[in-house]
């Protein structure tokens, strides 16, 4: 309530206003003293008043409010109004928050700290509850809720508990199954978690009994019932039997028997009984399926299927999750007993040996399927072109389409033909794996003349590819499309594969899977990349080879059409592909002219590869070896060797 004014005694004095009594020469008195009414303000008690020039008061200039305020000088020295103590507002009635108006505004209310302008509670009160209640759990006990319960942790403000006591119980019981043994609840009993705060069991213990059992059919051999016995399946908690087995112990096997020369009407439950035709016997484990959560085998002993049945329309169906095994001599118990080697067993695409009539395919796969230890033979895909199954130019031994999860293994493709792609395998928007088999002496019409696949991920692994032809691109292998999920291609020969087009083992075109240690040896094509073909220029993707040997191919080792994209390293190449541990020498091949790719001693290749991405197994399946007589040039360890191989010292 402050009220700015002149200084009204200055102007007076400096008017000369102030006069004194003069004495005449006579003794005679001079005119009495004029004081000047309203000549300046100053304070006179509580209040500011107007003085005259002669400094008596005269009347109240600002009345000051009795109890709340008094008069006094400003900053600049005039007097004025001024509210005492802490009280504020125009008439000096307000105070401040949190100051008592009981006490004048010179103390704050109950609980509030004068030390910090009654803005902050002391000790622990709670400023939401205006300083009446205490904050979170402290209680006040004359010390300003200065007193932490029990269990609770006051170094976390009172407002968690100490250790695993529950705070939903207020610290007074532990949390989930921890228990207290004088520990703040810091024990957690056997076979609960405490990193998962003793809450839920360790492993695959059952909660429902306190941990103290295994969940459903695990059991425990001191890894937490880590272990899911016989054919129950761990992906599914150990509850289920594994697809292909059924029974109260997951004891009974779903396998389907077939015999070319077993009787006629056979059940397929055993030999004794096996189907003697093959489709019978795949189709009799698919009705099984349903009572075997899926996934029957088939079991087939040797000798040769002719598929072609008086339609080049003919197949042999392989229906989801049915897995087909060839190589039994008719008499087997266990599947470690079959020999698929000694044992051949042959899907022939004709209707008898040196039949001029072919199926379009010989087998065809459908999503989880697969073929395991067969010679695929005689499919020539001659129809017209088209999408999924009616692709009829399109893989002659085996079609893939619009399927994932498929297994080929053990297999042996030959004179199988296509007029369109991939005359021994063709994959068209699909997945799966190609591991331990031979593609001899299969053609093409426009790629791929073991194996094509397109918008497709394959992984090919300890696979020979050799005589294989087209008249496009690829004679071995054409994949186009799929980009960097393309799969892979390891611990792989490639030798005397022709194609008329680009790349004569290998063409890629915007479809790059990961080629590690493999041997591209002697391949021929009519355009660049003898051995290995890359169109990657439009792709937006990249191109990687590693520990490769790629040697002896014609009119070049390997070529591109961006070297920018192309990266390889660790790899016996020609020195324009500069990349870190590349060289161009001779590989020095055991006997290169009668097909014997194996490195022979003082090979360049010998523990030059990049041992960190090298495949565990080798084509013949051996593990990798570090050769004691040969200087490590490569990158390791584990050291490995470039190529297919890997020299067994």
């Amino acid at each position: 309530m402050t009220t700015s004014r002149k200084p009204a005694l200055a102007a007076a004095l400096a008017l000369g206003l102030l006069a004194s009594c003069k004495t005449g020469s006579g003794g005679k008195t001079e005119e009495p003293l004029i004081c000047e009414p309203h000549a300046y303000e100053a304070c006179n008690g509580n209040d500011v008043y107007w003085f005259d020039s002669c400094d008596v008061p005269q009347e109240i200039e600002e009345d000051c409010p009795d109890d709340n305020a008094t008069c006094a000088l400003d900053f600049y020295g005039v007097p004025t109004c001024q509210c005492i103590w802490n009280w504020e507002g125009e008439e000096c009635a307000e105070c401040p928050p949190n100051w008592d108006p009981d006490a004048d505004c010179q103390a704050c209310l109950p609980n509030w700290d004068q030390a910090a302008d009654c803005l902050e509670c002391l000790g622990n009160w709670d400023p939401d509850q205006d300083c009446l209640v205490c904050l979170y759990q402290w209680i006040d006990e004359g010390n300003d809720c200065g007193t932490c319960p029990e269990h609770w942790d006051a170094a976390q403000d009172c407002a968690v508990c100490e250790g695993n006591w529950d705070p939903e119980q207020d610290c007074s019981a532990c949390l989930n199954q921890w228990i207290d043994e004088g520990n703040d609840c810091g024990t957690c009993p056997d076979n609960w978690d405490p990193a998962q705060d003793c809450a839920e069991c360790l492993g695959n213990w059952d909660p429902e009994q306190a941990c103290l059992a295994c969940l459903n059919q695990w059991i425990d051999e001191g890894d937490d019932c880590g272990t899911c016995p016989g054919n129950w399946d761990p992906e599914t908690g150990c509850a289920e039997c594994l697809p292909g087995w059924s029974g109260d112990d997951c004891d009974v096997e779903c396998i389907r028997f077939v015999d070319h020369d077993a009787p006629a009407s056979g059940d397929g439950l055993g030999w004794d009984t096996a189907a003697r035709v093959l489709q019978d016997g795949i189709d009799l484990a698919d009705d099984a399926s349903v009572d075997f959560n899926g996934g029957c085998d088939v079991w087939v002993a040797e000798g040769t299927y002719y598929i072609y049945r008086g339609d080049i329309d003919n197949r042999v169906h392989v229906p989801s999750d049915v897995q087909l095994y060839g190589g039994f001599d008719g008499t087997e118990t266990s599947f470690d007993e079959r020999d698929p080697v000694v044992n051949e067993t042959v899907l022939d695409g004709r209707q008898y040996a040196g039949g001029s009539y072919r199926v379009r395919h010989v087998v065809v796969l459908q999503n989880g399927a697969g073929i395991d230890g067969f010679v695929v033979t005689g499919g020539r895909a001659d129809g017209l072109d088209g999408e999924g199954e009616t692709g009829n130019s399109r893989g002659g031994g085996v079609l893939v389409a619009d399927s994932d999860g498929i297994r080929i293994a053990n297999c042996r493709f030959f004179d199988n033909e296509a007029y369109g792609v991939g005359g021994g395998v063709y994959f068209a928007e699909s997945s799966g794996t190609i591991e331990n088999c031979e593609f001899t002496g299969n053609w093409s019409l426009d790629g791929g003349g073991a194996l094509s696949a397109f918008s497709s991920e394959v992984v090919i692994s300890r696979s020979s590819f050799a005589g294989n032809s087209t008249d496009g691109d690829g004679g071995a292998i054409m994949s186009w499309y799929g980009y960097d999920e393309a799969g892979s291609i390891a611990s792989c020969t490639f030798s005397g594969n022709t194609a008329e087009g680009a790349g004569g083992a290998i063409s890629l075109v915007f479809a790059y899977p990961e080629l590690r240690n493999c041997t591209i040896y002697e391949n021929e094509a009519g355009e660049p990349g003898g051995g290995l073909w890359v169109g990657v220029e439009l792709s937006p993707t990249s191109m990687y080879v590693e520990n490769a040997i790629i040697w002896g191919n014609t009119p070049d080792e390997m070529a591109t059409d961006d070297m920018e994209k192309c990266f390889v390293t660790y790899s016996d190449v020609p020195g324009e592909f500069a990349g870190e541990g590349n060289f161009y020498n001779d590989p020095l091949f055991v006997d290169p002219d009668g097909g014997d790719l194996h490195l022979s001693v003082g090979s360049p290749a010998i523990d030059a590869a990049n041992g960190l991405v090298a495949p565990e197994l080798d084509l013949d399946g051996n593990a990798r070896v570090d050769d004691p007589a040969t200087d490590n040039t490569g990158l390791g360890p584990p050291w490995a060797d470039m190529g297919a191989y890997e020299f067994q010292p």
